[in-house]
């Protein structure tokens, strides 16, 4: 049994305990508890090896974003919690800085300079250890700086990388996609949607699609389809196979204990829809959150078995489609809760091994949202996450929302809650514009990303994530639509 202890000057609230978690040398989290302590917090594991603590921490002009510290050891005497997670972000930066400016990134004097205060500040906070809250407030002068410089050393970084891919192709291929949900847009909103993306992402619900067994309804798939061909886009279908409870059709859950019958019903139905649009689609999103449990109460064996099956079932029938698997939460953040054996990353090492003939992988990063989606993460963190899921040496689909607000929202599932994500705008539309505007040049300027989603379109219409639209309840387009639209005019084909 393992058990590490952090000092917290400025105290401990429930949010925090409830997003803190462990992880390993491989990423992993571990099976965790983290409770409160007289002078701040604990956490026990059922390891005692060394591992990086993550939390969220308040950081000004940043809101709270998920740090991390370094490789910690067990010890007796506790850890000084904020003085260890700006310990642990000014490694990422230094190791981030030196792995770009290995790949031929020129790194600007006022960047050099901003990193030497920031250090300054740490070498503060590290020296006052004894009198903790002089430390802690060493430390989160330090914090701030090194989210600042982070954003500035990112920005520099994107504009480099684009600069230098654009000197190849002027106008990248890079797949920019929005999801087109169960209403046909108007004709201004469709022009609209036009000029911001090259791709529509059509969604394709099992539940909808097949509501007793053998017996299917494709007619909304079907206009949405030819709304799109209509627009001249590109098309992405998919996930055919998403097993929560918006995309599970009420009958399946009548064979949930007989796996030989489940899979023959995913390779049926699987078949069904690519028979019905073969070669009108582009990318097909086999499979998606297969990573997390389930509504059926499947075991990762299963569940990974099921994917074995829906990807063979699209090859025979369509065996030159480009075909994807995506995963969502891809820091893993669930596992510590959960108790899983395969993180995202481990179950798609398993698939990836399969051979199964992948095209690419996705990663869904509904950024901002707890539970069920992604803590607030700093756009190093971001980058670092997508250089891991790169050495699996396939082309990236990046699916992703951020909120734009954190009021009542009566089309959205319960569940989620938007956190909010570190912009100065805060939980706004403006908000919302600011963290993509910073975090979508990233994504462009990394060759391994071929495909960005935009993961929610309407907030008018029923939806999973709150405020994660592009287009308010009023039925007004937010600012990042516009974003969206200069950077397809300006680097995308």
């Amino acid at each position: 049994m393992g058990l590490m202890h952090f000092s917290v000057p400025s105290g401990v609230s429930q949010e925090m305990l409830e997003r803190a978690y462990l992880v390993g040398l491989d990423g992993a989290p571990w099976p965790s508890r983290t409770t409160r302590t007289p002078n701040g917090l604990a956490i026990e594991r059922g390891v005692a090896d060394s591992g990086m603590f993550h939390c969220t921490w308040p950081v000004e002009g940043h809101g709270e974003p998920a740090l991390s510290t370094g490789i910690l050891m067990e010890r007796q005497r506790p850890y000084l919690l904020p003085l260890e997670l700006c310990r642990g972000t000014l490694l990422r930066i230094r190791n981030q800085w030196s792995n770009w400016e290995m790949a031929g990134m020129v790194v600007p004097k006022p960047i050099v300079d901003k990193h030497r205060l920031v250090t300054e500040q740490f070498t503060a906070a590290a020296t006052h250890q004894s009198r903790p809250s002089e430390a802690t407030a060493a430390a989160n002068r330090s914090l701030k700086l090194a989210l600042d410089l982070i954003d500035e050393l990112a920005a520099e970084y994107a504009r480099q990388a684009i600069a230098s891919r654009r000197k190849q192709t002027p106008k990248m291929v890079t797949l920019l996609a929005g999801v087109i949900e169960c209403r046909t847009l108007s004709d201004a909103l469709g022009k609209q949607f036009a000029n911001a993306f090259n791709t529509a992402s059509i969604p394709v619900s099992w539940r909808a699609c097949e509501p007793e067994a053998q017996s299917f309804d494709w007619s909304a798939v079907d206009q949405q389809l030819q709304w799109a061909k209509s627009h001249g886009l590109k098309i992405a279908m998919g996930p055919l196979l998403q097993l929560d409870r918006r995309h599970v059709p009420d009958w399946l859950y009548v064979w949930s204990d007989d796996s030989e019958i489940l899979e023959g019903y995913v390779a049926d139905y699987c078949s069904a829809a690519v028979d019905r649009y073969r070669g009108k689609v582009q990318l097909w999103q086999v499979a998606a959150r297969m990573n997390s449990p389930d509504a059926l109460g499947l075991t990762e064996e299963q569940r990974l078995r099921l994917v074995v099956r829906a990807v063979a079932a699209v090859h025979e029938s369509e065996p030159k489609a480009p075909l994807i698997v995506s995963f969502d939460r891809p820091w893993a953040e669930y596992c510590a809760h959960d108790r899983l054996d395969l993180s995202p990353h481990h179950f798609a090492d398993t698939l990836v091994r399969a051979d199964l003939g992948l095209a690419g992988l996705g990663l869904e990063i509904n950024l901002g949202y707890w539970p069920g989606g992604t803590l607030p993460r700093d756009l190093l963190e971001i980058s670092r996450q997508i250089d891991r899921w790169t050495q699996f040496g396939l082309p990236l689909l990046i699916v992703l929302t951020v909120p734009s607000g954190s009021g009542p929202d009566p089309q959205s599932q319960p569940g989620a809650t938007p956190l909010h994500g570190g912009s100065p705008g805060g939980l706004t539309p403006i908000g919302q514009r600011q963290i993509a505007e910073r975090l979508l040049p990233v994504l462009l300027a990394k060759t391994a990303v071929q495909g960005i989603v935009w993961n929610q379109l309407d907030d008018g219409m029923p939806h999973e994530f709150p405020h994660g639209g592009l287009i308010d309840a009023a039925g007004r387009t937010k600012p990042t639509w516009e974003l969206l639209a200069q950077l397809r005019q300006n680097y995308l084909s």
